[in-house]
């Protein structure tokens, strides 16, 4: 049969290519829920649509060429095989977790076939029911994708293990309603009714199921990350008190040698020697300035956790200027503006550490409470970082990006304007603000 012979009557065989074609932009779409793409997310959307609308116009001279019978047993190599391909090449992932998003999207095309069929089914399978049927369930998917997207993603990012078992989940499903539908005849399939139904409710419990897992998954991994910032809060604040410790006892030391230092510029004034006295009350007021501590903040937690980074980059022969001028009031929890700093200096020092060996390290960290809050951390980098369509910088390396996300929960929880960059003098740049209510009327 031809698709325009009268057999097919530009009917039959040309309304099966427009469905498949129709059902292959509607996986394009599910699919961009999903992806996580290793380059631009703007450039990996374009790649997909221009990929998609490809496929589908090499399809339809080829439709015609092979006739509705063979088509239709083709249309698996001919028009859904090309857009996995182009996915897997636009996407980051190339395990598991691309098998996991490719066999739900073929079990989500399926399910949108079987609303069709559902409402059809009581008005003796009217096509345009079925139509309806179709495009309520794919509009219902699409909004349920777009919504589980943060979450799918951050999963992806966290989990390496165990997606080849979640695909067997929607890969049977999948089967069973090829079986139960696709090798059917279409007068036949109100005979598999129930076992579709129930099938589907236990792939729908299934998928609760790894729901309800990511998102215990997501709170443990929350909890790790309160659980290391107090650790580190823990570790700053008995690093401030060693420091204070030491700092006393060159006070304690220096007021003891006070009066020594008393008698010893006397002689030296009696004797006339002005320029060795004051040579020797220089280096006396330096020994009394090592006994200072460094202090940037009016918060003991946030100055602590400061003075912390700023040894661990020291050791590292990093160099460090901070210049903070922050009030005791903060525009934000202190907890989570400390995990904001903390991540953040935690990711300048991995940066530079990075960094050829003789390749200048620089961390620079500025502050100030007025008008707003805003802050600015930088860091000497090799010049390569790439942002997602978000603007935060996409890391590579297994393990990291957590801190990235933590990041955007904070500017997100308090709207702050920020903008992450990379410019001219090599510097790699954070840059946020927080805009106090109160701020216009002072």
């Amino acid at each position: 049969m031809d698709f325009m012979t009268p057999e097919g009557g530009a009917g039959l065989g040309v309304l099966y290519l427009l469905r498949a074609m129709g059902m292959t932009v509607l996986a394009g779409l599910f699919l961009c829920a999903f992806l996580d793409a290793r380059m631009d997310g703007r450039r990996a959307r374009l790649i997909m649509g221009a990929g998609i609308g490809a496929v589908i116009l090499a399809n339809i001279p080829l439709a015609f060429l092979l006739g509705s019978e063979a088509y239709m047993r083709l249309t698996p190599v001919l028009l859904n095989l090309p857009v996995f391909v182009l996915f897997g090449w636009v996407s980051r992932y190339r395990d598991g977790r691309l098998l996991f998003t490719l066999t739900t999207l073929m079990a989500e095309t399926g399910l949108v076939t079987l609303a069709g069929m559902l409402c059809a089914l009581p008005f003796s399978g009217r096509l345009g029911i079925d139509l309806l049927g179709r495009c309520a369930a794919a509009l219902l998917l699409l909004c349920l994708n777009w919504r589980l997207r943060p979450l799918y993603l951050e999963m992806q990012g966290m989990l390496r293990r165990g997606w080849f078992l979640f695909s067997l989940i929607p890969l049977a499903y999948y089967v069973s309603l090829y079986v139960y539908i696709m090798l059917v005849d279409p007068g036949e399939r109100a005979e598999n009714l129930t076992a579709i139904l129930v099938t589907s409710g236990m792939a729908a419990a299934a998928y609760t199921v790894i729901f309800f897992f990511f998102q215990t998954i997501r709170r443990q991994e929350q909890t790790e990350r309160e659980r290391q910032l107090l650790s580190t809060q823990v570790s700053a604040l008995r690093r401030q008190q060693e420091m204070m410790a030491r700092s006393e006892e060159k006070l304690r030391v220096h007021r003891h040698d006070m009066r020594f230092v008393l008698h010893t510029l006397t002689a030296m004034l009696e004797r006339g020697d002005t320029a060795g006295a004051l040579e020797y009350l220089g280096q006396s007021d330096k020994k009394l300035n090592d006994t200072v501590m460094a202090h940037y903040c009016e918060s003991p937690v946030l100055d602590a956790l400061l003075a912390y980074y700023a040894e661990q980059a020291r050791s590292r022969e990093i160099q460090v200027r901070i210049e903070i001028k922050l009030s005791r009031k903060l525009p934000a929890d202190e907890d989570e503006l400390c995990a904001v700093l903390a991540n953040a200096l935690e990711n300048a020092i991995h940066a530079c550490e990075a960094l050829p060996a003789g390749t200048p390290r620089r961390i620079e960290v500025a502050a100030a409470s007025k008008p707003h809050f805003c802050v600015e951390i930088a860091n000497t980098c090799d010049g390569k970082a790439e942002f997602d369509r978000n603007g935060f910088p996409i890391s590579r390396e297994p393990g990291h990006g957590v801190g990235t996300r933590s990041i955007a929960a904070f500017f997100d929880k308090y709207q702050a304007v920020y903008s992450y960059s990379v410019g001219k003098d090599g510097m790699f740049r954070l840059r946020f603000l927080i805009a106090r209510p109160d701020a216009g009327t002072r």
